[in-house]
């Protein structure tokens, strides 16, 4: 089953997004600070993280450094989805290495389709690089 971690302050303003989600067939995990986020995504290591750029404790950007820094989680997909947003903290975020940035006025359908995305990139890449490794040993 495919995990989603969700880092978010504001439980209300994502339950329909995790309860979409969990109706996918998708295990959600959620921590509702960006420390406890960051910690659950050591321990679980999900196959993606959704989190709100103003979390307690520890901010989105310092999650996804923080993330970046340690090789197991650097290549867990990140996406930012937040209320509000401006043009600013998108480039910021795609600087850092965000895979994609959603605010909460997306469809359902928007929302979904940026995880599809994402998770399908995700497997490609692990499928090129194992077959890059078997190559290698041959």
């Amino acid at each position: 089953m495919t995990k989603i971690l969700a880092i978010q302050s504001e439980l209300f303003e994502y339950s329909i997004f995790m309860q979409l989600l969990e109706s996918q067939g998708f295990k959600v995990i959620v921590a509702g600070n960006g420390a406890a986020g960051l910690c659950k995504a050591q321990l679980e290591l999900p196959d993606l993280i959704i989190s709100d750029i103003t979390t307690p404790e520890l901010d989105g950007y310092s999650i996804l450094k923080a993330l970046h820094e340690n090789p197991i989680t650097a290549i867990i997909p990140f996406i930012f989805l937040t209320s509000d947003a401006s043009q600013s903290d998108i480039r910021k975020a795609m600087e850092m290495g965000a895979d994609d940035f959603i605010t909460n006025s997306c469809t359902e359908e928007e929302f979904l389709k940026a995880i599809v995305v994402r998770l399908e990139r995700q497997a490609f890449l692990k499928q090129w690089y194992a077959a890059r490794a078997v190559e290698k040993l041959e």
